[in-house]
């Protein structure tokens, strides 16, 4: 890990937040993120995750999913 050099950070909240910014990452999976619908007006995809307004293209992980579970998510992804 490199750290940045004190020259560059005058106080130590600064250098805290730079630290953290670089070596902090959250772990959750999204889930929900493409909405379902019957028109392209309102949702990215149909009830059988067909992509509104691209052909062939389907929607094939936890993104359409409504409801994350509390388990694992690739279990989702597994049925999708």
């Amino acid at each position: 890990v490199l750290f940045p050099s004190p020259a560059q950070y005058a106080t130590d909240e600064s250098l805290f937040q730079a630290i953290l910014d670089g070596n902090t990452f959250f772990a959750y999976h999204t889930s929900g993120s493409c909405r379902m619908g019957m028109s392209a007006a309102t949702a990215v995809c149909d009830g059988r995750l067909r992509v509104f307004g691209v052909n062939r293209l389907r929607v094939a992980d936890c993104a359409a999913v409504p409801v994350i579970e509390a388990g694992n998510t690739a279990y989702q992804a597994y049925i999708v």
